[in-house]
């Protein structure tokens, strides 16, 4: 049976706030993607349905059990990983499934169940926080963490890694619903002042895994000057906050609250929804709204594919669909659990802007480079370096464009040669006036994107110290694009003359390697010779 006329796809969002930030998103979803489909002449048409659950995981399996009832198997949502936790069960139970623009929980990640999640999970956090903070050389934290699943999930994957740094840590774990927080300020700052004498201010960090009860740990912070001395971070729960703004602002810029925030990839689909979404409510469309757009059109995509509501046809093509959609969030690919497999993340913090406290950008984590790049050096005091807050920054000279078309100085390669045609095009660049070889890219300048980066600078670096004579050393720069990622790798023009292992010598000659002649080997060798001397 093939898709009926009219789609109808239920939302699940976890508070009324929540919801009402959604209902924008999920209005432009529908609108564009009913409007694709007129284009093409479908006459298909989706119905987003939005519901609350007012903060309770049992209303939000009220709600999937009542979208059930009206034949509604596909949910966007729910928000919160305990909500989707209690209603797995059910989805499983009665073929439904469930995709997540926030869920983050570890403990969701199960392969072959109803839940998908647009979200990254917490495994990746973690280790992305504790990078964070080793690249500011921090070597000592004392850690304040909400007496939670989540908080203990970051705080599990954390602790181990920052153990095998050989960093030292205290924690403090606090009841989720506490709100007196002086006990805990005291205990703190005692700990922070026995780190300082051992380390020194800078090498000490205090770390909270928090939500909004952060506000009210910052108040308590003028009483304790040791921890108003030293660096504060935190994770995607401390990050944007308005109540921060508001109550705790010069708390706030003094001790920055640098937090991890995933990212979405800077495009043009993210930007034109961004301003689309500032006009409508005056406020920022960050990555979590992306998710949810992404999350839509991923539904839509697999329906149609399938040409049919049966979730369990649609539910085994929704991660093929996935891993082929560039959304506004980046690329979507899920892991065998359901889940987003990688995406960047920005590190947001509190800063001065004049004499108004801001939520501004630090910094950025790349997945792709595994390291993180500071802007303005990663200084405590700057100014936001960004016209709009959403802004991913690239790194180096990621924002480069693919030159045009291949000459003497440009190679294109969908894929890399063997490794003989390789050393051929390494040497043939250093031998003239070096040149930069772009994989990723077909010779017609299509890009086709490349998947394992590091496998591939590593057999490039390889094959230039192996295959070539003398050995060449390549420097390389990944660039981000909507159509995929290109590993751009350089050779500059070499003082030496260079052959392949073979025993041959090559030279570009406009877009194409030549072997040298013995008369032309010579001449090289001779204006190589001079240069040297």
């Amino acid at each position: 049976m093939g898709a009926p006329s009219e789609i109808r796809i239920g939302v699940i969002s976890s508070t009324q706030a929540n919801l009402e930030t959604t209902i924008p998103i999920l209005q432009m979803a529908e609108k564009d993607i009913n409007s694709f489909l007129s284009r093409i002449g479908r006459n298909t048409q989706f119905t987003f349905i939005p519901s609350s659950a007012e903060g309770k995981a049992s209303k939000s399996l009220d709600l999937l059990q009542s979208f059930h009832a009206k034949d509604i198997q596909f949910i966007v949502g729910p928000s919160w990983s305990s909500h989707a936790q209690t209603c797995l069960s059910y989805a499983n139970d009665n073929d439904m499934i469930l995709f997540s623009s926030t869920s983050s929980s570890p403990l969701l990640s199960i392969e072959d169940d109803s839940l998908f999640r647009l979200a990254p999970t917490d495994i990746m956090q973690a280790p992305v926080i504790a990078k964070m903070m080793k690249s500011q050389g921090i070597e000592s934290t004392i850690i304040l963490r909400r007496g939670d699943a989540w908080a203990d999930g970051i705080y599990n994957y954390f602790e181990p890694i920052w153990k095998e740094y050989g960093f030292s840590l205290d924690y403090i774990r606090y009841q989720a619903d506490q709100n007196d927080f002086i006990d805990l300020m005291k205990e703190a700052d005692f700990l922070t002042k026995e780190a300082i004498n051992k380390y020194g201010h800078e090498k000490v960090g205090i770390l909270c895994i928090s939500f909004s009860e952060i506000v009210n740990i910052l108040e308590e912070l003028e009483r304790y000057p040791n921890l108003g001395s030293v660096y504060w971070y935190g994770c995607d729960g401390t990050v944007l906050s308005q109540a921060m703004l508001d109550t705790t602002p010069e708390q706030a810029s003094n001790v920055k609250l640098l937090s991890t925030y995933a990212a979405p990839t800077e495009s043009s689909k993210f930007n034109d929804l961004y301003d689309k979404y500032y006009e409508k409510t005056n406020q920022p469309f960050g990555f979590y709204s992306a998710t949810i757009y992404d999350i839509c059109w991923i539904y839509a995509l697999s329906i149609l594919c399938c040409n049919t509501i049966d979730s369990l046809i649609v539910a085994n093509a929704l991660p093929e669909i996935s891993r082929n959609y560039f959304g506004a969030s980046g690329r979507c690919n899920l892991n065998e659990a359901g889940d987003r497999s990688s995406c960047d993340y920005q590190i947001w913090g509190y800063a001065k802007n004049g004499d108004v406290t801001e939520s501004q950008v630090f910094g950025l984590y790349s997945t792709l480079r595994d390291n993180v790049v500071w802007y303005n050096d990663g200084q405590r005091d700057i100014v936001n370096p960004f016209e709009k807050i959403y802004l991913t920054q690239e790194i180096d000279s990621e924002r480069r464009e693919v030159p045009l078309r291949e000459s003497e100085l440009v190679e294109f390669k969908q894929e890399l040669p063997d490794n003989n045609k390789l050393a051929k095009i390494l040497t043939s660049f250093a031998n003239t006036k070096g040149g930069n070889l772009y994989v990723g890219v077909a010779n017609d300048r299509t890009i086709f994107g490349i998947s394992d980066i590091d496998a591939l600078q590593l057999k490039i670096t390889n094959i230039s110290r192996d295959l070539c004579e003398p050995p060449l050393k390549p420097s390389f720069t990944i660039i981000e694009k909507e159509e995929g990622v290109i590993l751009e790798c350089y050779i500059p023009q070499s003082q030496r003359v260079h052959k392949v292992k073979n025993g041959k010598y090559f030279c570009r000659i406009g877009p194409s390697n030549r072997e040298l002649s013995i008369d032309e080997l010579e001449a090289l060798f001779l204006s190589r010779s001079k240069k040297q001397n």
